[in-house]
């Protein structure tokens, strides 16, 4: 592939989020997945189509997983692509500021490319590997923070998909260590922001590949960490993961202290 792939990453993902932006403030739900509470509008929908027509157009070979349609691979080629056309689906139907555009694209399983647009603030994240990760053309690094104590933490999880006893333990065992917390409701979002430098921590679970490949190619290009909560790396064949995300310190004392922790009992 060369590199003008990248450059149709980046435009469709422009794309897709006019298409949000041009939507905002008037979307409603069309349906509830699946898992209840979980909802989809019709501009999920459209700028789902938007972005699986232009890539069947471009890469018809390639096979696509994407949040609304699934896996709906063809082939046993080894580019597959990583769509979530609407990340932050609740916050953007209720009109919350804070939703992106997440798409990447891996070869044989490794995260080659990847892009996370904010259409409302007009912020494009995005990241080849290799060549490092920017915002808008500036280059980012993640925090140098170091202590736990100082850190802005997120901790997540969606209690259908995982244990939600067991995220309360990790809720209070980083509330030994720190009580700065945030929960933005964008996977893509809040990796993205990892990958900046705004957030320290993130921990997860419940999550799919599509929320997760692009954000997690911006947090390594950055300097930082992505992997599954027992320290391996992330696994995108994987229909449900857990992950931790931050730079190597926190990553390192995160697992040991909040991760790692053992003997309590709620």
């Amino acid at each position: 592939m060369t590199g003008d792939v990248h450059e149709f990453l980046l435009d469709l993902a422009r794309g897709a989020g006019d298409i949000l932006l041009s939507n905002f403030g008037s979307a409603r739900a069309v349906r509830t997945k699946a898992d209840r509470g979980d909802m989809v509008t019709e501009v999920d929908l459209k700028s789902e189509e938007y972005i699986l027509k232009r890539i069947r157009r471009e890469f018809p070979d390639h096979n696509i997983v994407s949040e609304e349609a699934g896996d709906t691979t063809l082939s046993r080629h080894s580019y597959t692509w990583f769509v979530d056309p609407l990340d932050g689906t609740r916050n953007y139907a209720m009109g919350i500021p804070l939703f992106c555009v997440s798409i990447a694209l891996a070869r044989n399983g490794e995260l080659e490319h990847g892009a996370v647009y904010d259409p409302l603030h007009d912020e494009m994240f995005h990241a080849a590997l290799g060549r490092g990760a920017f915002l808008n053309g500036v280059e980012l690094r993640v925090s140098d923070e170091t202590d736990l104590e100082d850190s802005l933490v997120a901790i997540s999880w969606q209690r259908r998909r995982v244990s939600t006893r067991k995220y309360l333990r990790y809720v209070r065992r980083m509330d030994r260590h720190s009580s700065y917390y945030r929960r933005l409701g964008s996977a893509g979002l809040m990796l993205a922001y990892i990958a900046a430098g705004r957030m320290d921590v993130y921990i997860q679970g419940g999550l799919s590949p599509w929320d997760v490949a692009a954000g997690a190619l911006l947090v390594s290009e950055a300097g930082g960490l992505v992997t599954d909560q027992q320290g391996r790396p992330l696994n995108l064949a994987m229909s449900v993961l857990e992950i931790v995300a931050a730079n190597p310190a926190l990553h390192k004392a995160t697992m040991e202290l909040i991760l790692g922790g053992a003997g309590d009992v709620l």
